[in-house]
């Protein structure tokens, strides 16, 4: 009988969440055709199509246009509602960050660490809800965050192209993913000075490309805001959405000096994160990003949600690493890992009208 190494574990671990998000989503799937899902919560597919290329309201960019308009052309194609498109690429972007996670996880934080990781991702609550360029965007970050990082790291020759790129694609499908690689690129300037000059360049060639691309529709879109300051105030609110607020305890942990000397590109992501944080809430704060309560709240978070684990699951490893309380972390990584579990059921169950469908459909002869 062969020997259950954390490798093994790990590829049947993977295995059993990629069939549970196929299972999740073909039972929304079911439940969405059948009418029984709650769509004002669901959403997964509001605006609809656009001007091609265009800046559209509120303040979305020109792939975002090129997203939703492939996605009704597709659907279109498929006789299928779009609705359903979005669900189907969401459980297969789901599947490909599990994978991503796999492997990173395998390589950089070894098995047993990447079993926790890949469980957290697999129960981040707001995956249960896809919801039009999201996840893509989502996921596009995670590898724009990891691509900086492995140029920082001491990356080949076409690694600087490479993180810009990736960057660029994913700040022009949702603008607020700037916030997260602005704050992780100074982080890295500050963290490894010999790389300072590459990630300099590369820093100020995408902002040139960002700004050169989003002119004149970002700028219109800020005058017309700028005087609508009257119906600002109806948008105001501070909400994290479905994001699960423990998660950011681990990070703590980023003030212990001992710890920050260990882990820069830990101390990179939490920059990244926590500067994306801090811009979203301050914009809720003035009304120029939505901040509606749980759980009918906007999706900002969501595209954070695979770094913020990410960084979590670091920092808890780093701690164990070097040594600090086991209670601290046992504590850290309980309230983490149960809450994620809870929020994630919750999330669950408030997209059916009657919770009862979940297991009525959820079996091939339901």
């Amino acid at each position: 009988m062969r020997r259950l190494t954390p490798s093994r574990l790990l590829a049947g671990e993977l295995l059993l969440l990629l069939l549970l998000v196929a299972w999740t989503a073909w039972t929304q799937l079911r439940g969405l055709r059948l009418g029984v899902i709650d769509e004002l919560v669901a959403e997964y597919w509001v605006h609809g199509p656009q001007p091609p290329w265009a800046w559209v309201p509120f303040i979305h960019p020109p792939l975002y246009s090129q997203f939703m308009n492939g996605i009704d052309a597709a659907a279109q194609q498929w006789l299928i509602r779009p609705h359903e498109l979005v669900l189907i690429q969401g459980a297969v972007l789901q599947g490909g960050l599990l994978l991503l996670a796999a492997w990173w996880g395998h390589r950089h934080l070894g098995a047993r660490w990447s079993l926790l990781l890949l469980l957290l991702l697999a129960c981040v609550p707001s995956q249960v809800r896809p919801f039009e360029q999201y996840p893509l965007t989502g996921v596009l970050l995670t590898l724009a965050a990891l691509a900086w990082i492995r140029l920082a790291s001491g990356g080949g020759r076409g690694a600087a192209p490479a993180a810009a790129a990736i960057a660029l694609v994913t700040v022009e499908l949702h603008l607020l993913c700037a916030l997260l690689l602005t704050g992780l690129i100074l982080c890295l300037l500050w963290r490894t000075p010999a790389r300072r000059g590459p990630l300099a360049g590369a820093a100020l060639a995408l902002a040139v490309l960002f700004a050169v691309s989003t002119w004149p529709g970002l700028y219109e879109v800020l005058a017309q805001a700028s005087d609508a300051e009257d119906s600002l105030a109806d948008r105001r609110g501070v909400s994290l959405g479905w994001t699960n607020p423990l998660l950011f305890l681990p990070l703590t942990l980023m003030f212990s000096s001992r710890l920050r000397s260990r882990a820069p590109n830990a101390v990179a992501l939490s920059g990244g994160v926590l500067l994306f944080a801090a811009g979203v809430l301050v914009l809720q704060a003035l009304g120029l990003a939505g901040g509606q309560p749980f759980p009918y709240s906007f999706h900002y978070f969501v595209l954070v949600d695979p770094l913020l684990v990410l960084v979590a699951v670091m920092w808890l490893r780093e701690g164990y690493a070097a040594g600090l309380s086991g209670r601290l972390l046992g504590s850290l990584l309980g309230l983490v890992l149960i809450s994620q579990l809870l929020l994630s059921v919750q999330g669950h169950l408030l997209l059916w009208w009657n919770p009862h469908w979940i297991w009525i459909l959820g079996v091939p002869w339901g």
